[in-house]
């Protein structure tokens, strides 16, 4: 099952969107908060590539997952993502 996710960001306090090693990304935010809520390791693909501390209005990922979930995700990610902020 594929999901697709609208988001924006502020990318200040971010190198950008693209998982990368010893740097604080938006991919990897998202996809942690996910994997929390989840409670398995899961793998965004997002639409394009954002530069250090630039912020995104409009910006689409998607998720496949075995299951749908029965449970609201968009309160849960808000939810916790507030606290990488």
């Amino acid at each position: 099952m594929k999901y697709f996710f609208h988001i924006g960001y502020n990318g200040f306090n971010y190198r950008g969107w693209q998982r990368q090693p010893k740097v604080r990304n938006v991919q990897e935010v998202i996809e942690d908060t996910i994997a929390q809520i989840l409670k398995k390791p899961v793998t965004i693909m997002g639409c394009g590539r954002t530069d250090a501390q630039v912020h995104a209005s409009q910006f689409f990922f998607h998720l496949d997952v075995d299951e749908a979930w029965d449970f609201d995700m968009l309160f849960r990610l808000n939810k916790n993502l507030h606290r990488h902020l």
